[in-house]
């Protein structure tokens, strides 16, 4: 077990240090090599009886990781687009993402604007509402700085609402539809785009809110930071899961 636990130990502190959102990933690595180092050297130090404890809870481990790997793969199969009702919608929701300390578009915000971009398209008559506000180390709001990537892509302005002051996709949803209520509200399902690890929650928020919405797909194209991010995605729709009991 001293290979294996050096092994995550040193990859978790790998993707802890790189300059790269890879840090959910590489906490549990290191949370998982640190379990099996201690594992290990309780295992020199005990007994025959203690020795099977530690089996148990070695193979509860097993099970919890499992666990864990297939609560991801439920979140992954949710990241599908509802075209049908998409290219009916009268409108859609972009929910904001990261914004580069330049003010330009991060890579899973362009991501999310492609998909915005491709239903405007199917969709001429659907107006898109940019929403997201500003962060901490952000330079400009996420709206702000979506509309501006979204008309460089070639979208028509006059088609866009900006809505930059949500912090949290509950606030993203409420925010938004706010606005469409103002405009006169809409009788069709409201599109909502986001990445596809991101849709399993954000349309159970919806749910929650009992809000008729249908989901868009952005497609992540880089496979490690789907992977790093669904995992983030899991212990998000627990947090979810449990507002949404208290709401």
């Amino acid at each position: 077990m001293w290979i294996p636990a050096g092994v995550l130990l040193l990859g978790g502190a790998v993707m802890l240090l790189l300059p790269v959102h890879m840090q959910m990933t590489g906490l549990v690595l290191v949370l998982l090599g640190a379990a099996a180092a201690l594992w290990a050297a309780l295992f020199e130090r005990t007994g025959s009886g203690g020795r099977n404890c530690l089996r148990i809870l070695a193979v509860l481990a097993c099970v919890g990781v499992i666990g864990l790997m297939s609560a991801m793969s439920l979140i992954t199969s949710a990241g599908k687009t509802d075209w049908d009702r998409a290219e009916q919608a009268e409108y859609a929701v972009v929910l904001g993402a990261a914004v580069r300390e330049d003010g330009k578009a991060s890579r899973i915000m362009r991501q999310r604007l492609r998909a915005a971009k491709e239903l405007m398209d199917r969709n001429p008559g659907v107006t898109v509402i940019l929403s997201g506000g500003q962060g901490g180390v952000e330079p400009k709001s996420e709206a702000e700085c979506m509309f501006e990537t979204m008309v460089e892509m070639g979208a028509d302005g006059s088609r866009l609402l900006l809505e930059p002051e949500s912090q949290t996709t509950r606030e993203n949803l409420r925010n938004s539809m706010a606005i469409i209520e103002a405009r006169g509200g809409t009788d069709r399902s409201v599109a909502v785009i986001t990445s596809e690890f991101h849709l399993r929650r954000a349309m159970y928020i919806g749910k929650t809110m009992e809000l008729d919405t249908c989901p868009v797909a952005a497609h992540t194209d880089q496979w490690f930071y789907r992977v790093n991010y669904t995992l983030r995605e899991v212990f998000a729709f627990v947090k979810a899961a449990v507002q949404g009991s208290v709401d």
